[in-house]
């Protein structure tokens, strides 16, 4: 939305910039579009720092499974073992998938950050979901 604002009042510079107060109007133009950035610049910091606080805590609820997991493997039977030892398996790859994702995105912050956001909620949830099950 906010980057639609932005199009628009570069579109608008161009035209207002062929008035009598070219100087001033693109000036003040210039100046929303920097108010503009910095606002955006401070809600992707914001989304940045809430996805990593989710991160963190996905990944302590994981590992928390996995300490569960490691404890039922020392007791139990070849084949619970087995299949826990898959469950492990699979919250390792979970765990690493996020920490991928993380490093990726601190990497290209600003390119492709809604994508990043939408893809890692909904890989976020799938997680919790399995989770919860």
């Amino acid at each position: 939305m906010k980057i639609m604002k932005l199009f628009a009042i570069g579109a608008l510079a161009g035209v207002v910039a062929c008035g009598p107060n070219a100087q001033k109007e693109a000036e003040d133009i210039s100046q929303e579009i920097t108010e503009m950035r910095n606002e955006m610049s401070d809600e992707m910091k914001e989304e940045w720092n809430e996805t990593k606080e989710e991160a963190a805590e996905l990944r302590d609820d994981i590992d928390e499974r996995i300490a569960a997991l490691n404890e039922k493997i020392q007791n139990a039977s070849a084949e619970a073992k087995a299949e826990a030892a898959e469950q492990k398996a699979e919250l390792i790859e979970w765990r690493n998938k996020i920490d991928d994702r993380m490093a990726e995105a601190g990497d290209n912050i600003q390119d492709g950050w809604a994508e990043f956001l939408d893809d890692t909620e909904d890989y976020f949830e799938n997680i919790r979901e399995s989770l919860e099950s």
